[in-house]
């Protein structure tokens, strides 16, 4: 079935978008082949005042790269449905269906149809996909975590260098005491944090991954929150409540991030503590997959885990010398 979409000009005329330009804009390998348009559509949209090339880019958008989806990709999916559901005639509207719908911690769904012209399609998003995304991301101080002032004189690594973990006070040193609370000390455990207190890299490496978290999703609600036409608080009550529950689920998707990278490291200082006491080291790193992944990444990187790397040197050497 085909598409009315209005025109943006003062003149009513509206344009179709036939099953045929809706299909070809599904089915195409690429942005620029779903977008092109024969010369006489583009002197209709001159006439009309309408804009099919970007109606037709939105359903593409929605249809393609669907695969291990994050928080960032959605945002850009979730504002294609709703300006393409704008961008219909009032006659239309009524056929575009959306829900938000929480799976488990963290794992969201976004269904959405279009009745008589797109299918139900359902997208999982969330947390696990978020964090390559999040590691990646370039270290700012947009969080403020960090002293402004030593940032600004010295540069970020120097203001990052700064920050220190008193083990007795329970506090950082070179984080103010309003953003104490910020750096998510609470999720972890206390031999997390007196790992920390020996290894100041590790320290360092935690507050890196809290700044670009902030920075990670702070982002996607501003990109949400900036599009033009959508006001998260005043579709709440209307069929467009799905946005509200999708700006919900970036604020919850951090908190769980936030749990997931605590639970990491925690996970890492009681292989550390084990690893000191126990006597049957080898047997202790066979059974755990996950804290081989955390030696390799931390080897890869001995850099940024100067201690922490020859510490772990210094154990494969004696499980080694266990194993003969």
């Amino acid at each position: 079935m085909s598409l009315s979409i209005q025109s943006n000009s003062l003149f009513s005329f509206n344009r179709t978008l036939s099953n045929e330009n809706i299909k070809h804009a599904i089915e195409s390998s690429s942005k620029e082949e779903a977008t092109d348009i024969g010369i006489w559509e583009k002197i209709k949209d001159w006439f009309c005042g309408s804009n099919t090339r970007e109606a037709l880019e939105k359903f593409y958008e929605l249809t393609h790269n669907n695969d291990e989806l994050n928080t960032n990709s959605m945002v850009k999916k979730i504002v294609a449905f709703y300006q393409l559901k704008e961008m219909a005639s009032p006659i239309y509207q009524d056929k575009f269906e959306a829900s938000i719908t929480q799976n488990e911690d963290g794992i969201y769904t976004f269904s959405f149809s279009i009745k008589d012209i797109m299918r139900e399609r359902l997208l999982i998003y969330g947390t696990s996909n978020d964090i390559c995304d999040i590691k990646r991301k370039e270290l700012t101080n947009n969080s403020e975590l960090l002293d402004n002032n030593t940032v600004i004189h010295e540069g970020i690594d120097a203001a990052l260098s700064k920050v220190k973990y008193d083990n007795e006070r329970n506090k950082l040193e070179g984080i103010t005491s309003a953003n104490q609370g910020r750096v998510g000390l609470h999720l972890l455990s206390d031999k997390t944090k007196q790992e920390m207190a020996i290894d100041q890299s590790l320290l360092q490496r935690w507050i890196t991954l809290q700044m670009k978290c902030f920075d990670y999703y702070a982002i996607q609600r501003s990109s949400l929150d900036s599009t033009d036409g959508i006001d998260i608080t005043s579709v709440i009550g209307t069929k467009n409540e799905w946005v509200y529950h999708f700006a919900e689920s970036i604020d919850d998707a951090k908190k769980h991030t936030k749990k997931i990278l605590a639970k990491i490291f925690n996970d890492f200082a009681d292989y550390l503590h084990k690893a000191k006491t126990d006597t049957n080291i080898n047997k202790l790193y066979e059974e755990s997959e996950l804290l081989k992944k955390i030696d390799s990444h931390i080897l890869e990187n001995n850099k940024e885990y100067p201690l922490t790397s020859e510490y772990i040197k210094k154990l494969y050497s004696q499980i080694e010398n266990q194993s003969h």
